[in-house]
């Protein structure tokens, strides 16, 4: 298909580059953006006291303009699904947007949950508002200064609406699988099931090699029969139950998230965008009063071990089922809201840089440039545990307050171009790589999109999670680059479309 441009992108028109959909979605999404940071801004000024009206508007202002660029770069090109600028508006959407909203729309079981780490008031949502949507602006500004600076002066690559698997996408989908699932079953899944050392970063998202071969394998199905989809769901339910075991929310969503990114890679449409969304909505919503309860019980029954047995894991998920509890109680605590919200850890940091108490997580970003298997006694990191002990005295347990947040604890409002600019330079990049790699079918490298996908959609972890896994996701494709020009050399994998 051809490429449209951008409708009257001011960054085209200064540039003379032709700006991708991928990129800049709407010409209006950034000025939207910047105009809501400055109408918070005057907010927290000129104190307009309306707090109350502001932390209702903010949310879904930011959710709009993200949401519908979001929508238009799936609509306008499906391999938008694979980019991190993509995830990037979901996420932000999800844990900024709606999360933001949580705080008034939870019963008062739930606030009093939340504030029982941070008593904050509506002034501090609306502070969190103000800098989440200047950290969103730094991010999408970066973005596109990049691009008109850097970007392809010729016509973008064409843009195309879905894709086929092929005979490719099923050679490397099951082998990239195994490797994954090799990693995962062979090393990772023992050692958090019945415990061990810290396992090495790079080698625990290796995984991501099995949850690739999940999506390319879905996107192979689509094209052959509902038995071959129905083949792929079953393995998705397998990966979703061992992850449910491990306690981890995160372990068993992924293998549906890889299963939707290959059914949108297919074909994208407005009713399967919203299909996924909900599917992906009411899993989480569901595995995560399961996973907390299990937790829970670990703790309160076997001291918080970490070699239970496998049985004592199906019994506390089993367990979760035997308490009777009534569904319709106003009162119960709403746990699936409270997860994507993290407006109490976000205004307690910020108040505690305002109060001239800025924070330290920084310091030890530079070990996330050297890898554990060259430093195996590299201190762990744990921001986030002293987080929760230094605000709530609570040992144990692990609060993130986003990207935004914790770059304007460290270093205040200059952290925010500081630390998120790089940010958006690296999503373009990723972004250009992805739409290449994926119109080229050149598989091999989507371990790599994969991972930093994991990224993008993972804005509530702290800072150092994205300098450290962008460091792994350099390290994975050049170890793709090399052990792939070996097996095409042997003929174990069809010929590079092109140089990625």
């Amino acid at each position: 298909m051809s490429y449209i441009p951008a409708r009257s992108s001011v960054f085209a028109s200064l540039s003379g580059r032709a700006t991708s959909p991928l990129i800049e979605p709407n010409w209006w999404e950034l000025p939207a953006v910047f105009l809501l940071a400055a109408t918070l801004a005057a907010a927290d000024v000129w104190e307009w006291h309306a707090e109350e009206t502001m932390n209702y508007l903010a949310p879904i202002w930011l959710s709009l303009a993200l949401g519908l660029s979001a929508t238009q770069m799936g609509m306008a090109d499906s391999r938008a699904i694979w980019t991190p600028l993509f995830w990037f508006r979901i996420a932000t959407i999800v844990y900024f947007g709606l999360g933001s909203i949580v705080p008034m729309i939870v019963n008062g079981e739930s606030r009093i949950y939340m504030q029982s780490f941070y008593i904050f008031l509506a002034p501090d949502i609306e502070r969190v508002n103000l800098v989440a949507a200047v950290g969103v602006a730094c991010v999408l500004g970066a973005n596109l200064i990049f691009e008109k600076i850097f970007g392809p002066k010729a016509t973008p690559e064409s843009s195309f609406h879905g894709t086929g698997g092929g005979k490719d996408a099923l050679v490397i989908g099951l082998g990239m699988f195994s490797i994954g699932a090799a990693v995962n079953y062979l090393i990772v899944v023992p050692n958090n099931l019945f415990g061990g050392d810290p396992l090495p970063g790079f080698l625990v998202n290796m995984t991501a090699f099995e949850l690739v071969g999940i999506s390319l394998l879905a996107l192979w199905s689509l094209d052959r029969s509902w038995k071959a989809v129905l083949a792929v769901c079953a393995v998705v339910v397998i990966e979703g139950v061992f992850g449910l075991l491990m306690f981890t929310k995160a372990t068993a969503l992924y293998p549906l998230v890889a299963f939707v990114i290959g059914f949108l890679t297919h074909k994208v449409t407005v009713p399967r965008l919203a299909l996924s969304g909900l599917v992906l909505w009411l899993f989480y919503g569901s595995i995560t009063p399961l996973v907390n309860f299990a937790r829970n019980e670990r703790v309160a029954l076997s001291a918080g071990a970490e070699d239970i047995s496998l049985a004592q894991r199906v019994q506390f998920l089993a367990a979760y089922y035997d308490v009777k509890k009534d569904e319709n109680d106003p009162e119960a605590i709403q746990e699936g809201l409270l997860r994507v919200s993290f407006i109490n850890a976000a205004a307690f940091v910020i108040s505690q840089y305002d109060h001239g108490l800025p924070g330290d997580s920084l310091v030890d970003v530079a070990y996330s440039f050297i890898p554990r298997v060259l430093w195996p006694e590299k201190p762990i990191v744990t921001v986030a545990s002293d987080l929760a002990t230094l605000a709530a005295g609570q040992f144990g347990n692990n609060i993130s307050a986003g990207y935004f947040a914790e770059a304007y604890w460290n270093l205040g409002w200059i952290g925010l171009p500081l630390l998120m600019f790089p940010v958006g330079v690296c999503f373009n990049l990723g972004t250009h790589f992805a739409a290449r790699i994926v119109a080229q079918k050149d598989w091999l490298y989507m371990p790599v999109l994969f991972l930093y996908l994991k990224v993008s959609q993972q804005v509530d972890t702290w800072y150092i999670g994205f300098v450290g896994t962008t460091m792994q996701c350099v390290a994975l494709y050049v170890l793709l680059k090399f052990g792939g020009q070996g097996l095409r050399s042997i003929g174990l994998m069809p010929p590079a479309p092109n140089r990625a």
